[in-house]
C-alpha cells in the first residue's frame, strides 16, 4: 500500500502540531541519551568494584532520580494550562551539566 511521505503527513495532520511538541520529542530523544549514559557510567563503576555506597554512586543515583523525574515531566509539560515548560527545559540543562561533571569524574577516577 502507499505510505504518504512525512510532508504530507504533517499537512494532513498527521506530523508535530507544533514547535512545541517537536522541542519535546527532541527532548525526549536526549533524556533518552543521558540515561543511557547514567546507567553506563553506574556499570562502569560496578565493574571497577564499587559497592554503591561511594559519594560518585550516590551522585550518580542522584542524577538517575532527576532523570526520571525529568521523562516524568515532559509529557505533562504540554498539558493545557501548564506552565511546566521552562522549568522542565532548565531542569534539563541541570542534569545535562551535572552528568557533565560526573564523566570528569568518572574519567579521573576509572582511567
Amino acid at each position: 500500500m502507499f505510505e504518504t511521505p512525512e510532508l504530507f503527513g504533517h499537512l494532513l495532520g498527521n506530523g508535530p502540531m507544533n514547535q512545541r511538541q517537536l522541542q519535546r520529542d527532541q527532548l525526549r530523544t536526549q533524556l533518552e541519551d543521558l540515561g543511557t549514559e547514567i546507567r553506563r557510567l553506574k556499570s562502569m563503576s560496578a565493574e571497577n568494584g564499587s559497592d554503591g555506597t561511594s559519594r560518585f554512586d550516590c551522585y550518580l543515583a542522584s542524577l538517575e532520580a532527576s532523570h526520571l523525574e525529568l521523562v516524568d515531566d515532559v509529557d505533562k509539560a504540554l498539558e493545557p494550562g501548564a506552565n511546566r515548560w521552562s522549568a522542565m527545559v532548565n531542569g534539563f540543562e541541570e542534569l545535562d551539566d551535572r552528568l557533565a561533571i560526573a564523566k570528569l569524574a568518572a574519567k579521573s577516577r576509572f582511567h
